[in-house]
């Protein structure tokens, strides 16, 4: 579950960069010109995903992962966010 959600996270950050767009017939990031990506990955170096690789569950972790994420010190799991509601 943990790599799905990094390589979704990768594909949304590149899906809200100049340059790159959603092939729904490919089910993949796909970009119009490869300088792009090139400068993407070097300031974004990941390992989990790289653009005009097919990613058919893309949409499905959409729905659950969102477009919210938390970071920094307030992180929690959701284990710990039950605990500290009292549930």
């Amino acid at each position: 579950m943990k790599r799905l959600k990094d390589k979704y996270y990768v594909a949304y950050d590149m899906l809200n960069t100049s340059g790159f767009y959603w092939d729904d017939t490919r089910k993949c990031v796909t970009i119009e010109d490869p300088k792009i990506l090139t400068k993407y990955l070097n300031k974004h170096p990941n390992k989990y995903y790289t653009a005009n690789r097919p990613f058919a569950h893309y949409e499905r972790l959409v729905i659950m992962f969102g477009k919210d994420r938390a970071t920094g010190s307030m992180v929690e799991s959701a284990a710990e966010a039950l605990d500290h509601m009292g549930l």
